[in-house]
């Protein structure tokens, strides 16, 4: 019984040993396998056939459309009132005066020819 038990003690003591050394290759293995890694400073570029990788930049080459401004932007902005509603408002005379000077000015610098 002892023999049993002395074999099954140097086989533990055996396989043991085989496991701390595995690992100690295995740590070896890792630290020569790290050893081989590119560093991130150097490009490896490999040649391919074909068509070449197209190259996007973040502008575009025209503007891309956008949409409901219009009315945001009419939004902002308060209508004239129509020329009836200014003439029958409490500032008529200003008004009126200022639409005077308009087309006087307009008459002024030729902007068009009237036709008879």
């Amino acid at each position: 019984m002892s023999t049993l038990s002395e074999n099954t003690l140097s086989d533990l003591d055996d396989l043991t040993k085989r496991e701390t050394t595995s690992s100690d290759s295995q740590a070896e293995t890792e630290v020569s396998d790290n050893c081989d890694v590119i560093p991130l400073c150097r490009t490896v570029s490999h040649r391919v056939t074909g068509r070449p990788k197209i190259l996007r930049t973040i502008k575009r080459a025209r503007p891309r459309k956008e949409y409901g401004q219009v009315s945001i932007t009419m939004e902002c902005f308060e209508t004239s009132p129509s020329v009836q509603e200014a003439l029958s408002g409490p500032n008529k005379t200003d008004w009126k005066n200022a639409m005077k000077e308009e087309h006087d000015a307009l008459i002024k610098e030729t902007a068009w020819t009237l036709v008879p």
